[in-house]
């Protein structure tokens, strides 16, 4: 019996400081799906069309990221007033480069190709198109260029890949959160209904959140030192899959231990027959 409780509580320590180290070896999950998330479509597809034509508007940097500022006044063509606030917008983005970090630009005054390229055919939009240097994260940059590209009158927008990424990327993050808290209310839930006990969910909920943070670790590991695949949506399918298939592993586990102890076993006997029973079934 003292063996018994020695190796658990052996195998409690293990897993903890398992988990430790997963937590401290964990990488920055935002980067890595910003970085190599990102799903790669076809060729033909409008946005891969819109991103090659995209990349001929200016030299094709590594170091840089390509922004549109888009001016609209609706259905309606632009104004003189409104072309010539766009005009100062465009000037202030010229004389104040560092400021923004802008490192080349492209706008509809240039030249006669870019003015064709760069205002729509019924003349209500015009688009600005900047090389922005990459030394500020997305988000400052995004917020920076925003309040740079404001002008009295006209309806401004920034757009662009690494722009449109981003804001994926902050959904999805987003959306993770809340699955992750309606899932653990659920299986809260019906754990407490199937065994009339909180203390059953609890347990539950620490060994799934323990394989959990260990199997998030080890992907994002492997992606960041091996270039494992990344998708958006890979975390969300560890929550789903992993709370899922734990929960019923442990309700699996749970009910042998009740069987066992119903055989006047005592707790500890009863978790050793548990595991090795139940435990056979998991492991295959």
């Amino acid at each position: 019996m003292k063996g018994s409780r020695r190796r658990f509580t052996i195998q409690a320590i293990v897993w903890l400081v398992v988990m430790v180290a997963a937590i401290i070896f964990l990488p920055n999950i935002s980067s890595l799906v910003r970085d190599k998330g990102q799903t790669k479509l076809p060729s033909s597809a409008k946005s891969q069309v819109a991103q090659v034509i995209q990349n001929h508007w200016g030299r094709n940097q590594n170091n840089t990221r390509q922004v549109v500022v888009v001016f609209n006044n609706g259905d309606s063509p632009l104004t003189s007033d409104q072309k010539q606030a766009i005009d100062g917008t465009i000037q202030r983005f010229k004389v104040q480069k560092s400021k923004y970090h802008v490192k080349s630009m492209t706008a509809a005054s240039d030249n006669a190709a870019a003015k064709k390229q760069l205002i729509s055919k019924d003349k209500s939009t015009q688009l600005l198109q900047l090389m922005v240097g990459k030394n500020q994260t997305v988000t400052n940059m995004t917020k920076n260029i925003t309040a740079g590209a404001k002008t009295a009158g006209v309806k401004t927008y920034v757009t662009g890949s690494d722009i449109l990424n981003d804001d994926f990327t902050q959904e999805t993050e987003a959306g993770i959160q809340k699955t992750e808290i309606i899932t653990v209310i659920f299986i809260f839930i019906v754990l407490t209904l199937v065994f009339r006990s909180p203390i059953t969910p609890l347990v539950s909920l620490l060994s799934v959140g323990v394989s959990f943070i260990i199997s998030l670790s080890v992907v994002m590991n492997l992606v960041n030192k091996f270039n494992f695949p990344l998708s958006n949506f890979t975390q969300v399918f560890m929550v789903v899959v992993l709370f899922g298939i734990g929960t019923d592993y442990n309700i699996l586990l749970f009910d042998q231990f009740k069987e066992e102890l119903s055989h006047g076993d005592s707790p500890v006997a009863a978790t050793g027959r548990a595991l090795k029973i139940a435990g056979r079934t998991i492991l295959y």
